[in-house]
């Protein structure tokens, strides 16, 4: 890594890692998802967390009524 980054202070690691669980604990229980990444990138506005998976994703209600 590149000297010149901030460091990420410890209770913003704990968080990442933490979404970083829920994320790929949702994408197996409520997607269907059997592949999943995790791309965690760093510069010196943050971080960027992204999960991505294979599942079905979410299926949205189609809006009722007339109109």
């Amino acid at each position: 890594m590149p000297a010149d980054l901030p460091d990420i202070p410890a209770a913003v690691e704990v968080a990442a890692y933490r979404v970083t669980q829920e994320a790929l604990s949702n994408a197996v229980r409520h997607s269907g998802a059997t592949r999943s990444q995790v791309a965690l990138s760093v510069d010196t506005d943050g971080i960027r967390l992204e999960v991505t998976d294979n599942g079905s994703g979410e299926v949205r209600p189609r809006p009722g009524g007339i109109g």
